[in-house]
């Protein structure tokens, strides 16, 4: 593969945080030949909010609802958000199961 290599760029990043999610948002956007589907299926977790039921669902999900919802994210831990959920749930008692509809 290194006989292939015709140019190399790069960039600078604050953080591994930042160099992984700039990362994985350039294979995304430019779908390189070698790496275009994400191989090592490296995805991450988003914090996801229902905002069109009338008790929001919270929610760590790898794979967001197309509408419906507000998202933040990505983060790079899923313990680490699970985590913090868990923690922000005892103050805020957000809904965190399915809400008569199942995800999709």
């Amino acid at each position: 593969m290194a006989a292939k290599v015709v140019d190399v760029d790069f960039l600078e990043c604050d953080s591994e945080v930042d160099a992984l999610l700039q990362e994985n948002r350039l294979i995304k956007d430019i779908q390189p030949q070698f790496n275009a589907m994400l191989k090592d299926d490296k995805s991450f977790p988003y914090l996801e909010i229902t905002t069109g039921d009338d008790f929001p669902g919270v929610f760590v999900t790898r794979k967001p609802r197309l509408k419906g919802t507000k998202l933040y994210g990505p983060f790079i831990s899923a313990a680490g958000l699970r985590d913090a959920m868990n923690a922000l749930q005892k103050v805020f008692k957000f809904r965190t199961c399915e809400f008569g509809h199942p995800r999709g």
